[in-house]
């Protein structure tokens, strides 16, 4: 044997491997030339397709928000959970010159820690819209009483795909029905 060659030691498994792959192959190319000749009968010829199953009648289900993939998203929750609105993290981002929704984080993240905020929750005032962004009062207070009411930004996004919008819209929507004293159809 030259050092060009190689050969399989024949061995039991390399045999059992062998034959699965061979058979597979064979039982893929039956199935192929089946549904060939299949498709290229005579309809008139050909027998008749096989009945559909009956229909089963479906109830509704509710839809299930895929896991959030934000990694800041827990944080936040906390932030939320302990009573801070959007306008306490305006008013923490300034004074750790941050965004609010950087503040939202650094705010959970101290939290979990066990620190103290600066600042009481719930005790900033509103927040001036800011013609940038878009988020005025109304918007602002929508949002927290979203967040105000148990939901995440999960539930956004359940209730985003209910209503076919984005999960900001989904919160001020659905902030905006909580505060009208509507209910929404995705429960906190």
């Amino acid at each position: 044997m030259s050092d060009n060659d190689t050969r399989i030691t024949r061995t039991p498994a390399n045999r059992r491997a062998a034959r699965i792959v061979t058979a597979t192959i064979v039982a893929g190319g039956i199935a192929l030339a089946g549904g060939t000749a299949y498709a290229n009968a005579d309809p008139e010829q050909a027998p008749a397709a096989p009945a559909a199953a009956p229909a089963v009648p479906v109830t509704h289900v509710d839809p299930v928000p895929a896991p959030s993939t934000d990694p800041d998203q827990a944080s936040r929750e906390v932030f939320f959970a302990a009573g801070y609105t959007y306008d306490d993290a305006v008013v923490l981002g300034a004074q750790w010159s941050q965004d609010p929704w950087e503040a939202k984080v650094t705010g959970g993240e101290k939290l979990t820690a066990g620190e103290a905020l600066p600042i009481a929750p719930g005790s900033s005032p509103t927040a001036p819209s800011d013609p940038g962004t878009g988020v005025g009062d109304d918007e602002s207070a929508a949002v927290d009483a979203f967040f105000a009411a148990g939901y995440t930004y999960d539930d956004a996004v359940a209730l985003g795909t209910v209503w076919n919008v984005d999960p900001w819209e989904a919160k001020v929507t659905g902030g905006g029905k909580l505060l009208a004293g509507e209910t929404l159809p995705v429960a906190p």
